[in-house]
């Protein structure tokens, strides 16, 4: 199984390079399964270098999203803290004051709209990136949201937004 992790050069510009599972120290990989290679390579620490003790707020209904999203991002150096619905996204939102929300839109209850809204309400700076496999032109637009991606997600894409958007003042897009 080969993965695309990106590599850094001498002036800190990225590149893909393949590499094989088994070119990943042992002491370095996950123990995902073998259909989540390329999250193997980001948690390996290979992709980016992550503000030190940043708090992301994962919120979405799929238990299965929110343990790989925390996997990868801890393995990446950030804390994470992880909800199952809106409503309680909202209530750990302001215990934790995340310096970045990953939030599903479809959730059953409080949806991803209603808890977008909640936390700007509280937090009007705090990045959002929306990440849902609902097409854009179904959801139209969403003030507030910094980014969007859909699922299923392209981690390395998801890791350079994150860090970008930690990195960047936040200007709501």
């Amino acid at each position: 199984m080969s993965m695309h992790p990106r590599i850094a050069n001498e002036q800190g510009a990225y590149r893909e390079r393949r590499v094989r599972v088994s070119e990943v120290p042992a002491s370095q990989q996950t123990g995902f399964p073998s259909n989540c290679g390329t999250a193997s390579a980001i948690h390996a620490g290979v992709l980016s270098n992550p503000p030190p003790g940043k708090r992301i707020l994962i919120i979405d209904d799929d238990p299965s999203i929110r343990y790989m999203l925390s996997r990868v991002l801890v393995g990446e150096g950030y804390q994470t803290t992880s909800a199952a619905d809106g409503e309680s996204g909202v209530s750990i939102a302001t215990k934790m004051e995340p310096d970045l929300v990953l939030l599903d839109l479809k959730m059953p209850g409080v949806g991803g709209r209603e808890t977008l809204k909640s936390l700007k309400i509280t937090y009007p700076d705090i990045p959002v990136v929306v990440i849902t496999a609902v097409s854009p032109r179904e959801f139209g637009s969403l003030d507030g949201v910094n980014a969007l991606l859909q699922k299923p997600l392209d981690f390395p894409t998801l890791l350079d937004t994150i860090q970008r958007l930690l990195a960047e003042p936040v200007e709501p897009g």
